[in-house]
């Protein structure tokens, strides 16, 4: 008699331990990103710092930056933000606003080069208004990034 009331609460023991078990997987997904997502965000502000810095300089010094050191820079950088490995659907669509930005960027550097090479005032407006939309798509992004892991109650200490 003692073993039918046992057996009956065995299953739901099993289910309680199956759920306590499993963690959250997008905040497991969050935490692996987070340790690939840093070093690449803090260099791509460091590039774009360094953009900020050449940007009113003259004409061929401008050039050379974005040729040799800001361009080859973000193209790498752009690469890696893309080689990222995410396994959920909910941060895979949050990382796809990151690659959108990043591509958006990349464009418009290399626009406002072709701009200024060309001395083409419209390439140079596409330019200015590409790297507009690539900073509001990374706001976005962080914005995304920061509902996603309040969602899953996943504290985050870097926006």
């Amino acid at each position: 008699m003692n073993r039918k009331p046992i057996l009956w609460l065995l299953p739901l023991f099993i289910l309680a331990l199956a759920f306590a078990g499993c963690g959250d997987e997008v905040v497991a997904d969050l935490q692996q990103y987070l340790s690939q997502h840093d070093p690449l965000a803090q260099e791509q502000s460091d590039i774009l710092a360094a953009y900020n810095k050449v940007v009113k300089s003259p004409d061929d010094d401008f050039v050379k930056a974005l040729n040799e050191d800001i361009i080859p820079q973000f193209t790498k950088l752009n690469k890696d933000i893309k080689a990222v490995k995410v396994t959920t659907d909910e941060l895979k669509a949050v990382h796809a606003v990151w690659i959108e930005a990043s591509d958006t960027h990349l464009k418009a550097l290399e626009t406002l080069r072709d701009g200024v090479e060309k001395k083409d005032q419209k390439k140079l407006e596409e330019g200015n208004k590409l790297l507009a939309e690539g900073n509001k798509l990374d706001e976005d992004y962080q914005k995304k990034l920061v509902e996603l892991a309040a969602k899953h109650n996943f504290k985050l200490t870097i926006y």
